[in-house]
């Protein structure tokens, strides 16, 4: 999902970083996930149920990440096992 944002927003950059919610980072490829789908959004790239969808899928990404997962002393069972299948 990620590529494929930073795909789409590379080929209109200039749209891309004057969005009103575009990070101060000229570089595209420097920006969070959250930063390119708000962009995205802003563009009508996509709706807002992907919008939805697409935080979604962010927050879970970095609930598996290993760092966040130490940091926060965050445990995985069965029953978040389970959802992720």
């Amino acid at each position: 999902m990620e590529a494929i944002l930073l795909d789409r927003l590379s080929t209109d950059r200039e749209s891309s970083v004057s969005a009103a919610s575009a990070p101060k980072k000229a570089d595209l490829k420097r920006w969070q996930l959250s930063e390119l789908i708000d962009v995205a959004v802003e563009l009508k790239l996509v709706n807002s149920s992907i919008e939805k969808f697409s935080h979604s899928v962010r927050e879970y990404r970095n609930l598996i990440h290993p760092g966040n997962e130490v940091r926060n002393k965050l445990a995985v069972g069965a029953e978040e096992a389970r959802i992720a299948i």
